[in-house]
């Protein structure tokens, strides 16, 4: 069911780390589009991403495939994707049908917390978290 080109285009999502004005989390289209459309995503960004979507109160896939990754950053961040990844393709079709149909419930949560955010301010700008002291 789920095939290599699925995995590298439609699960797996970059998303630069933004330097300018000191934000250090800012969500690109590449985060609102998976999520928008409700597809699950791994994500190639800057180390603990996954744990400020949660913070923002956005569910992740951590139950579904390891997401240990989040506490890594360049070179070992995707070695640790590209393993996740290959599991993935590498189940059973059976198995790849079961972490997909889990999936959407997290995604449904997902868009919903998004159209939540976006309607109460008509920007995705809440999204967009400022470099703190504690580097998260």
């Amino acid at each position: 069911i789920l095939n290599r080109i699925y995995v590298e285009r439609e699960l797996f999502k970059t998303d630069e780390k933004h330097e300018r004005h000191k934000i250090s989390f800012f969500p690109t289209e590449n985060t609102v589009r998976p999520l928008m459309a409700r597809k699950p995503m791994m994500v190639y960004g800057p180390r603990y991403y996954l744990a400020r979507l949660r913070g923002l109160g956005f569910q992740t896939w951590h139950s579904l495939w390891d997401e240990s990754y989040d506490l890594q950053e360049g070179p070992a961040r995707w070695h640790m994707i590209k393993k996740s990844m290959n599991e993935l393709i590498a189940a059973g079709s059976q198995r790849q049908q079961d972490i997909l149909w889990q999936a959407q419930a997290i995604c449904e949560h997902n868009r919903r917390k998004l159209v939540e955010l976006i309607s109460k301010t008509r920007t995705i700008e809440p999204l967009m978290i400022q470099n703190d002291s504690q580097g998260i």
